[in-house]
């Protein structure tokens, strides 16, 4: 009788690219699922043609979706992330709805009413539940300059750890994951970098578990699975940046995603706005976030 190879290579460990890994397929199929640049697009611009009642339906039709049927092909030890996920999701689609105009009377484009913003909020809120094969539970927090970081972190995390898994005992496929984790850490740090961190009523928000934290470089970024490659020098943690080290660009954007709606002219200043919102959901979070001191 044949014996079955203990070692054998799950075919998800022949990732060909960082987008093939759990986390990142993951996001790039829910949002495509959910239209999400269609939100964001008329949430950075006035978009008179975005229908926000036909894309909050489909929205949730696919939300649900997720939750009771795609959600039976995850392995448990997943499900916890993908809570996560889906709770990361939602802030930001609420972030994105809160900066949304439309038509209003006489055709003038208006922010939409606070009522009709708790409806649609409290419409996604009442899917977080207990289902069949998955449950989640709805952890409401408001979206700030730190939640895309956040989230970049703990999908890195998943991604490393999934890799970490792909190594055999021979320790095959130790390379990619050397590559991998060494490639973010150099895309983030330095000595002179530090946090912009404009908010920390909610504690260390860039913790989320003892081997995934930004306040524990070293270990977040290593792997004891490929014990044969040292590990290069890595900064302890990240400081929070001194006020008086930071631009006047880099002062507002910490601050800004807080007082969008209450800037004065946002119409003539539109263009500005629209590059620091760019920034803020996510698209080039760390090299606002993670901000390098100028060195005198």
């Amino acid at each position: 009788m044949a014996h079955t190879h203990m070692h054998a290579i799950p075919f998800t460990c022949q990732a060909l690219s960082d987008q093939d890994l759990p986390a990142s397929k993951f996001d790039k199929e829910f949002r495509q699922s959910v239209n999400f640049d269609d939100l964001e697009n008329a949430a950075l611009a006035e978009n008179k043609t975005f229908n926000l009642d036909e894309w909050k339906r489909k929205f949730l039709k696919e939300l649900t979706s997720f939750f009771e049927q795609i959600s039976e092909k995850w392995p448990y030890k997943t499900h916890e992330k993908r809570c996560r996920d889906f709770n990361y999701h939602a802030d930001y689609t609420m972030n994105l709805i809160s900066l949304l105009k439309v038509k209003g009377p006489h055709g003038k484009m208006v922010h939409i009413h606070k009522d009709n913003i708790n409806s649609i909020k409290e419409q996604i809120n009442r899917l977080f539940k207990k289902y069949d094969k998955f449950e989640c539970a709805r952890e409401e927090k408001r979206y700030t300059l730190q939640s895309p970081l956040r989230k970049d972190l703990d999908n890195f995390c998943e991604n490393r750890d999934h890799l970490a898994e792909c190594v055999t005992s021979k320790k095959q496929n130790c390379k990619r994951l050397v590559n991998f984790v060494n490639s973010k850490y150099y895309d983030l740090f330095s000595y002179d970098t530090c946090i912009v961190d404009s908010d920390t009523t909610d504690g260390k928000l860039l913790h989320i578990s003892n081997n995934c934290s930004l306040y524990d470089i070293p270990k977040t970024f290593s792997y004891p699975a490929c014990d044969n490659f040292e590990i290069p020098e890595r900064i302890q943690s990240i400081p929070y940046c001194p006020m008086e080290n930071l631009s006047l660009f880099s002062q507002l954007a910490a601050f800004v995603s807080d007082y969008i709606s209450y800037i004065p002219n946002l119409a003539q200043i539109r263009r500005s706005v629209v590059y620091i919102c760019l920034i803020i959901l996510g698209i080039s979070i760390p090299f606002l976030i993670l901000y390098r001191v100028k060195k005198k």
